[in-house]
């Protein structure tokens, strides 16, 4: 991304701050963005002949109006199995069976966030609610409470020994980081790395996204929503086409980057409707649950092996009601993941509890999230635990220079003020391997 459009998009996002500040929601609190209803301007006929309905022309602050209308969602059991001819794409086979049948569904209009939520943005949401930063703003607390973890198990160790004893050390996994963080993270100090302001807020779980939607006044997308967003009524497999060709249009492994870019850097991969980074970056979470699409039945697969061998498969998916599923692809991740068709199955967190002084514990993160206006959604996380992914914002204000803390002194957000109102995307970070959703 060129300076003057990293500086021109910094300087629509601070005049973003005042109107979306002052915006108190009905929700629980202000910012980010309104509980947006897209303006119906007229009804036509789209070249597939069915009634489209044109959102309005003027977006809400950080959106994109998006066309309601018809939405191809999914793909047809011929294009699995061609893609399933790449050996190391076979693998895959249960999860990409998972995208079958390709059906239609129809989408009202709606205004979508451009952008996925950043670190900046999150940071107004956490200073204002008092909920837990991402896991990863407090690495360099962690790291000293993991060294003085070690070094109280190893003089366990040492006084076992002296006394003839045996002693079982205890290892420092991801789940005690995680127990720490959410007990501690109030009294370390903590921030966004340096250098990723602008880049997407990631280790946010379903729970924490759905806070911050509704903190926003906005709400995560549903799939069907984010397909639309993403390619409208056609099949491309990208929101750019069917080019297999990420240089200039995202962030996935074959840029060999290991590193996030700031959102918006990649224009060449916009979708009809303007949205970016749909493709790669991080995965985005949805409101929708893993399970089978309307008619799907097992599908068989012809395929071709090393050494000309044949073999048929019938994968089965691993259907979940209590995961949701995460869309758009990741960095680490090939590009086949970043089509716009991939479904994540991703373990979503029951509501966060409250800890003692009354903040909510998230209980898990790794993604992102995009939101999106003009609808709202009863929808309530599933149980279970998930990966985190972002949220795709309706933009917002910039809040400048990123600030440290070492307390967290804002009110402190409850657990009921945990419902979602309008779409906000969000990814998540993994993608299932070995036939099985991590």
């Amino acid at each position: 991304m060129t300076s003057t459009t990293s500086n021109q998009m910094r300087t629509t996002l601070h005049a973003l701050a005042a109107p979306l500040c002052l915006a108190a929601c009905t929700l629980s609190s202000p910012a980010l963005g309104l509980s947006f209803s897209p303006t119906v301007l007229d009804k036509k006929k789209g070249d597939d002949a069915s009634p489209m309905v044109e959102a309005s022309k003027v977006a809400p602050p950080g959106t994109v109006p998006v066309k309601g209308g018809s939405t191809r969602v999914g793909s047809k059991p011929k294009d699995i199995e061609e893609l399933l001819q790449t050996e190391a794409y076979q693998g895959y086979a249960r999860t990409l069976d998972g995208e079958t049948p390709q059906h239609d569904v129809k989408i009202e209009p709606f205004h979508m966030g451009k952008f996925e939520v950043t670190n900046e943005q999150y940071l107004a949401f956490v200073e204002d609610t008092g909920y837990r930063p991402p896991t990863h703003w407090g690495e360099a607390a962690i790291f000293a409470a993991q060294t003085e973890f070690g070094r109280q198990e190893a003089e366990k160790a040492k006084a076992a020994r002296d006394a003839g004893e045996r002693y079982v050390r205890k290892k420092w996994d991801n789940g005690m980081k995680k127990r720490w963080w959410d007990e501690n993270w109030a009294d370390a100090e903590w921030s966004i790395p340096e250098g990723l302001e602008s880049a997407p807020v990631v280790f946010v779980d379903f729970s924490d996204a759905s806070a911050y939607c509704e903190w926003a006044g906005v709400r995560i997308p549903s799939e069907e929503e984010w397909i639309h967003s993403a390619r409208g009524n056609k099949e491309q497999w990208f929101p750019w086409g069917n080019e297999w060709e990420a240089e200039g249009r995202a962030h996935t492994q074959e840029s060999r980057r290991k590193k996030l870019f700031n959102v918006g850097s990649f224009p060449g991969g916009a979708s009809p409707y303007g949205v970016l980074d749909q493709s790669g970056s991080v995965w985005e979470w949805t409101t929708g649950t893993y399970t089978a699409y309307p008619k799907f039945k097992p599908n068989k697969y012809k395929l071709k092996k090393s050494g000309g061998r044949k073999e048929t498969v019938e994968p089965a998916p691993r259907w979940n009601a209590n995961q949701r599923v995460v869309m758009g692809g990741a960095f680490q991740f090939e590009l086949l993941a970043a089509r716009v068709t991939t479904r994540r199955a991703t373990p979503a967190p029951r509501p966060p509890t409250a800890s003692a002084s009354g903040s909510p514990r998230a209980r898990s993160p790794v993604a992102t999230s995009r939101t999106r206006s003009g609808a709202t959604s009863s929808a309530t996380p599933a149980p279970g635990r998930a990966a985190s992914p972002l949220t795709r914002a309706s933009p917002w204000a910039s809040t400048g220079t990123p600030r440290r803390r070492s307390r967290a002194t804002a009110p402190r957000a409850t657990p009921s003020s945990m419902a979602t109102s309008t779409p906000c995307s969000c990814p998540a970070t993994s993608w299932p391997r070995a036939l099985a959703a991590s």
